[in-house]
C-alpha cells in the first residue's frame, strides 16, 4: 500500500479567529467592549495568570511557522465598516472580524507564507475560495 502524507497542502478559513485572547479583542476589534464569555467557563481556570498559557496554546497566531502551507482567509466585512446596529449581527460581526485576518496575514507574510485575505473591496490573488483550491489542489500539466 502506498503511504500518503497527511501534511496539509493548503488551508482556507472563513471568519477565523487568530487569537482567543479577549483582552486583545477589546483593544483591537471595533465595538468589542467586554468579553462575550467567561474564561472560567471556557477554559476551566480561575485567574488571568492561569489563562495566559492556555490562550497561547489555543491561538493559531502563536503556532504558525515558516513551513506552513498557503492560506486563503475570507471575511464578510471591510475593515472600515461600522458595527451593525442589530445586536445579534453585531456580536457575530465582532467575533469574526476581518482584523483577525489582517494580523494573521501580516504574521504569515513575515514568515514567507502565502496568505490571501478576501473581504469586500479587497484586492486578492484569488476571486474566491474555489479559485484558491483549484490552484492549490488540482494537478498542473
Amino acid at each position: 500500500m502506498k503511504r500518503e502524507s497527511t501534511r496539509l497542502s493548503c488551508v482556507a478559513a472563513s471568519g477565523g479567529q487568530a487569537t482567543l485572547d479577549l483582552d486583545w479583542w477589546m483593544k483591537n476589534i471595533p465595538g468589542y467592549a467586554e468579553p462575550h464569555r467567561d474564561h472560567r467557563e471556557s477554559f476551566g481556570v480561575e485567574t488571568k495568570e492561569e489563562l495566559k498559557p492556555l490562550l497561547e496554546e489555543y491561538s493559531v497566531i502563536h503556532h504558525v511557522t515558516a513551513d506552513d502551507p498557503p492560506i486563503f482567509m475570507s471575511y464578510l466585512q471591510h475593515p472600515d465598516d461600522p458595527v451593525p446596529e442589530d445586536p445579534a449581527r453585531a456580536r457575530s460581526w465582532k467575533v469574526h472580524h476581518v482584523t483577525f485576518g489582517i494580523v494573521l496575514k501580516k504574521k504569515l507574510e513575515s514568515l514567507g507564507i502565502e496568505a490571501d485575505l478576501h473581504y469586500p473591496g479587497a484586492e486578492t490573488t484569488y476571486r474566491w475560495i474555489g479559485d484558491f483550491f483549484v490552484n492549490k489542489l488540482l494537478p498542473r500539466g
